[in-house]
């Protein structure tokens, strides 16, 4: 007996129910209404409730601009983790955080 995964139309086995031995169990998350025929390289099958539901798999954009960090961002990597902004202060003083993060401030100041 085979059960379909909604999310993804694979197949999952099912088991025999302990209580009634004659029914099997249902895994969650699926279906016994079987997907139809698709290439999953180039769709998707979800299940909708109804239905199987086929969804074309889109392309990468080879065109696509590189993510570029705001300032606030490069602010965030120069500061640290938390962990390191702790023992910065402890190990050298608040004054002396201060003073970084100023600079940090000043290398990355905020768009106008």
């Amino acid at each position: 007996m085979k059960a379909f995964d909604i999310k993804t139309g694979n197949s999952v086995p099912r088991q025999k129910n302990p209580v009634r031995p004659e029914s099997w169990l249902m895994p969650g998350g699926c279906t016994d209404v079987e997907p139809p025929q698709f290439n999953q390289d180039t769709h998707s099958c979800s299940f909708d409730g109804s239905k199987w539901v086929l969804t074309a798999k889109t392309e990468p954009n080879p065109e696509r601009k590189p993510h570029v960090k705001t300032y606030a961002g490069k602010r965030r990597e120069e500061y640290g983790s938390v962990q390191e902004q702790i023992e910065f202060i402890t190990e050298k003083g608040l004054e002396s955080w201060q003073k970084k993060v100023t600079s940090i401030k000043e290398k990355y100041p905020k768009p106008s």
